[in-house]
């Protein structure tokens, strides 16, 4: 099993490839059930649910909540308590590289980014996008800013998207 994720990792999130390892069950201490689930570690379940949710935590307060349509996915940053909209900004690119490669979304992006009123910044934060983006293995490419102040981007479909495996085996599952 953990050869068939490395390799998944390989192709999908090649940042986590060096941390796929095998399990070792008899690290887990047994509670009084004697059933302990390898996904209580490291409160799996939570994570998933957040990749399936539309609203994802910022460290620094903030939040994206990314909606996926059939013809784009839209990516909104709220600044939360933060004040620099800057800092917030340059936080959530890199957040948004990642849910995009985690979600395995594709085709075309958009992302309203919290206002900045200085050029220079709005060249920085579309520079550290590109840089956050230049790993993946998906070809994605930013295009800049819209006349709306949008940032336009597309990502390479590749393989079925992460909603589309979970969600809807999840929604059967709570059908039943």
């Amino acid at each position: 099993m953990a050869r068939a994720l490395a390799a998944w990792c390989a192709d999908r999130a090649p940042d986590l490839e060096e941390r796929v390892e095998p399990f070792d069950a008899r690290l887990l201490a047994a509670p009084p059930d004697g059933r302990q689930r390898l996904f209580d570690l490291r409160d799996l379940d939570a994570e998933i649910e957040t990749l399936l949710g539309t609203r994802v935590p910022l460290s620094g307060g903030g939040s994206l909540v990314i909606e996926r349509t059939e013809a784009m996915t839209v990516v909104d940053v709220n600044a939360g308590e933060r004040g620099n909209p800057l800092d917030v900004n340059l936080e959530a690119a890199a957040e948004i590289a990642r849910q995009l490669r985690l979600r395995n979304a594709g085709g075309i992006v958009v992302v309203d980014f919290v206002n900045m009123r200085n050029r220079g910044d709005a060249e920085r934060l579309l520079a550290a996008l590109s840089r956050a983006v230049e790993d993946d293995p998906a070809q994605t490419q930013v295009y800049g800013l819209s006349k709306l102040g949008l940032v336009e981007m597309t990502r390479a479909r590749r393989g079925t998207a992460l909603m589309d495996l979970l969600g809807s085996g999840r929604a059967a599952a709570a059908e039943e």
